[in-house]
């Protein structure tokens, strides 16, 4: 960790680091575990729905299936077929009118073929779908081209053709009530064909395959022919068979699929019926009758099934909620224009659009699974798929939503965590700052101390407010601290003695630059009174007395002395019990250095003859002053010894040595300054002396 970091800063990170760690991984482990649960729960609900709609799907095809099977053994639809059958054949001779060729042929021209070719590709020609036989062309112009009932979904409401023929009359017994059956049991048409020749006698919705015929006619090719020819490849007593959807050319493209049986009258095939269905109740299943949202599949969720050819069998929600995107969606696909505008005109995307999707091709080959993958629109989705068998249909059902709308709270569920996570480190970062202030409180308090310590604030007491090793370090501090200054009262004490024996021993300007650490003392004073002083006697007086009382004699002698000293700011530059040299104006200033240095000898004479008078002693006091320049200076490195020279010290040394005892000795030009404040008598010199400076003899002051 980074060295220039202070305690708290790392205290603080590490605090972070150890909730960020704890953060992310409970963090990482509930997201991976609530996405695990939560993919699981999309997946189960998606497996859900498709095996419901799978279910439903059989069920719906079984029911027909049955309900096929039971109208296959129904007397009245037997008989039907057995009547219209006859009825037909009784028609074949019947001569047909140029008004009903005409007739046939203009609904078929103006009528039929614009409708159909606007939907489906190919040309209108009338000789492929003009009926073989004068039965076909008969009845055709009757009940489609003559039909009161132009539209295509009322035609079926014509139940009698006022013609006379047994066909019209079987019809208009029969009709309603088959009529009945196909719209209670929500089929799309019910159609009876003859057996062996394989002509449409009757169908309820009268399409233009009524009256046609599946062998040889225009819809020989289609899946109507095929359940036909199924029904009659096995035309065992209630063998029901059910062709693929394909796209129905009498309904104009529609897709429709087709449900056959065989007819029998006791051991008798009089016929076969077909059942056309479409896939509207089919597309209702898939789309939960266009409520996708309340049955659980969102916004984006669907639900479709293909064939083997992985073409569609029922339509796809975009289409119906949003055919514009869905149309474009499939032209940047690449899918053809012209699929593309026959889905536009239809309104319907089954049997034209081909879903090429994993789900779609393993779901078609028998495989079923959940899982994520992309769809038709290349969108990322979650599938379910499964085969499903539907009587001899294979299809596959496929379920699929978006996976953005899939995992929709998986993805809040991320988001609220992230945003609980960055919440949870601002707490921890605030926390961990309160905490590492709260912990280091007491260590700020030592530093702070500290500090103040060291700038010499040693009357410092911390709070000892703990038992822990914090307290004890407060504890501890205190003690320091508190010899700290002891120490300090005791360096104190120490410094003031030396001070005062630096004062002793040493002029105040020279002790000056001693305590600030300076090595070369010196100091040059120009105008300065030098002043000597011989004591003789003490040896007769220090003879008669104990070691103890000549200390005592002379500790008080020389508080006298200093005293009077202090008076007139003259330093004792040395001192003895036989000889004390004084100088003044060396560390202050004066300008009348010279007086105050004779009121000091004088003085000092005095002194030394109170001192006889108490002390019964016979000192005598003999003193010398000049003035002038002098040199000072400490010498020595281990013991310090207060030097002065100059001429001004060889002079007063002279002087000093001529002054007799008790007189009072100056220098010419001591005379000189104070001449006119003190009386004086010129020193007579010796012959010995005569080479000596001149002096003079200090009587008294003036007046």
């Amino acid at each position: 960790m980074h060295k220039g970091l202070s305690i708290k800063s790392k205290l603080v990170l590490i605090l972070l680091l150890i909730s960020l760690l704890s953060i992310l991984v409970i963090g990482f482990l509930g997201w991976r575990n609530n996405r695990a649960m939560l993919t699981e729960q999309v997946f189960d609900g998606m497996l859900a729905i498709r095996r419901t709609k799978a279910e439903q799907l059989e069920a719906y095809f079984h029911t027909m299936r049955n309900q096929v099977e039971v109208l296959g053994q129904d007397d009245m639809v037997i008989e039907a077929m057995i009547a219209l059958n006859r009825g037909f054949r009784a028609l074949r001779n019947q001569p047909i009118s140029d008004e009903m060729k005409a007739g046939l042929e203009t609904f078929y021209t103006a009528q039929f073929f614009p409708k159909l070719y606007a939907n489906l590709p190919g040309q209108a020609d009338y000789t492929l779908y003009r009926p073989a036989n004068p039965a076909g062309h008969y009845l055709q112009y009757h009940y489609i081209a003559a039909n009161p009932y132009q539209s295509e979904d009322e035609k079926l409401l014509l139940d009698q053709v006022k013609d006379g023929s047994d066909y019209s009359q079987q019809h208009a017994y029969y009709h309603p009530r088959l009529r009945n059956i196909v719209q209670k049991l929500g089929f799309d048409d019910l159609i009876l064909v003859n057996f062996e020749t394989g002509d449409v006698v009757y169908t309820t919705s009268k399409q233009t395959d009524f009256a046609s015929n599946l062998i040889n006619g225009p819809y020989r090719q289609g899946n109507e022919a095929d359940a036909f020819e199924l029904a009659r490849a096995n035309s065992d007593r209630g063998a029901v068979q059910l062709v693929d959807f394909e796209l129905y050319r009498p309904g104009y493209g529609i897709p429709t699929s087709f449900w056959s049986i065989p007819l029998y009258n006791g051991p008798h095939l009089v016929g076969i019926m077909l059942v056309r269905i479409s896939l509207a109740e089919v597309n209702k299943i898939l789309t939960y009758n266009a409520e996708w949202e309340q049955a659980g599949l969102g916004q984006t969720g669907e639900i479709y099934v293909v064939g083997q050819d992985l073409l569609l069998r029922s339509n796809l929600r975009f289409l119906i909620e949003d055919p514009a995107a869905y149309l474009a969606q499939l032209q940047a696909n690449g899918i053809p224009e012209r699929t593309i505008g026959m889905i536009e005109k239809l309104d319907t995307s089954i049997l034209f659009h081909k879903i090429n999707s994993v789900a779609a091709r393993e779901s078609t080959q028998g495989r079923d699974a959940v899982g994520l993958t992309t769809d038709y629109r290349q969108q990322a989705v979650v599938a379910a798929y499964q085969p499903v068998t539907l009587e001899t249909l294979q299809w596959g059902l496929v379920v699929t939503i978006d996976q953005a709308e899939a995992f929709a709270p998986i993805y809040t569920f991320q988001n609220n965590l992230l945003i609980a996570t960055v919440l949870m480190i601002v707490l921890c970062a605030f926390g961990a700052v309160l905490i590492a202030s709260g912990f280091l409180r007491p260590v700020n308090q030592v530093i702070a101390a500290a500090r103040q310590a060291r700038s010499g604030q040693l009357d410092v007491v911390l709070p000892v407010t703990s038992k822990d090793e914090l307290g004890e370090l407060a504890s501890s501090f205190n003690e320091l601290l508190q010899g700290a200054r002891q120490q300090s009262t005791l360096l104190g004490q120490k410094q003031q003695e030396l001070d005062h024996l630096r004062l002793t021993f040493l002029p105040a300007i020279l002790a000056q630059r001693l305590q600030k650490g300076e090595t070369q003392l010196l100091e040059q004073a120009s105008a300065v009174s030098l002043l000597t002083a011989g004591l003789t006697g003490w040896h007769t007086l220090a003879s008669k007395k104990t070691a103890a009382e000549v200390a005592q004699l002379l500790q008080e002698l020389t508080a006298d002395l200093d005293e009077a000293a202090a008076r007139q700011d003259l330093e004792k530059f040395a001192a003895g019990p036989q000889r004390f040299v004084g100088i003044c104006a060396l560390s202050r200033p004066h300008l009348d250095h010279s007086r105050r240095a004779v009121a000091f000898a004088l003085t000092a004479q005095q002194i030394v003859q109170r001192f006889n008078q108490k002390h019964g002693a016979t000192l005598q006091l003999g003193l010398a002053i000049h003035a002038g320049a002098v040199t000072a200076g400490v010498i020595g490195t281990t013991r310090l010894s207060m030097e002065l020279w100059g001429e001004t010290v060889h002079v007063v040394d002279a002087l000093g040595a001529d002054a007799a005892p008790n007189t009072i000795l100056v220098s010419q030009v001591v005379y000189d300054q104070l001449k006119d404040q003190y009386k004086f008598q010129r020193y007579t010199k010796t012959g010995r002396d005569a080479a000596r400076p001149a002096a003079w003899v200090l009587e008294g002051a003036i007046g």
